[in-house]
Parts: structure tokens; sequence; C-alpha cells
């Protein structure tokens, strides 16, 4: 399996995730498709995996470049990245998988985050 940030190619007989049907899931985005996964290897592990829609030079060019920004960018708030492959002519982005997204979290913010001021709020958010 992907880790460090890595990217992997998969022979077409060798996916490394199984795919966990759940309500709601696949949620469909702009570029890509988001899933929850579990590992063959550590089945007991859940994982977000992005499937990209888009694999055209351009959105491939894009993609390497997100990924590079994903391999460098460590913060105690974001989702951690995990890695990429490659399968069965498809490409996906491996991450930790998180109950909920940030559209949710912006809008129904905790009591801790909304009893602060909008200096203080954008210094804990980009802290």
């Amino acid at each position: 399996m992907v880790r460090n940030g890595e990217h992997l190619d998969y022979p077409e007989q060798a996916a490394p995730c199984k795919r966990i049907f759940t309500p709601g899931f696949p949620i469909s985005g702009t570029f890509g498709e988001m899933e929850k996964v579990g590992l063959f290897v550590e089945p007991q592990k859940i994982f977000a995996r992005k499937r990209l829609l888009r694999t055209g030079d351009a959105h491939i060019k894009r993609m390497k470049t997100e990924i590079r920004l994903l391999q460098t960018f460590r913060h105690e708030y974001s989702i951690p990245y995990h890695g990429s492959y490659s399968y069965n002519g498809q490409f996906h982005l491996i991450f930790e998988f998180c109950d909920g997204n940030l559209r949710d979290f912006l809008h129904n913010s905790p009591q801790w985050l909304t009893a602060l001021f909008n200096d203080a709020k954008a210094s804990k958010i980009l802290n």
C-alpha cells in the first residue's frame, strides 16, 4: 500500500484497496469521486480514496502539482495524505478517512470556534 506520499502502479489484477459500501458514498466533486476503502493488508483501517474522473494531460499536470504540495504539507488540522496509485487505467489518491467535510464544519462550527472573534478564528484555522 502507498505510504509517505509515494506513488505506485498496480497491475490490473492487484488492487490495494477494496471499496466499503456505505450510504452517501461515493461523493462526487468537480475532479473526482471520494469513497471509503479498506486495505487488503490492514482490513481494520479505513481510508478515503479519491478517484480522479478527468485524466487529460492538463488534469494530470494539475494533480501532480497538488500531489507535490500534499507530500510536503503537514498541519494538525489537515487530513493526512498517504499517497497515490494507478490501477486499471485510473488514478487514485489515498487520505485518512474523516467523517465530515469542511463545508459542514464551517456552516455548523463547534461552540469553541463560533465564540471566537474573526481575527482569532482565522488565527486558529491558519495556525
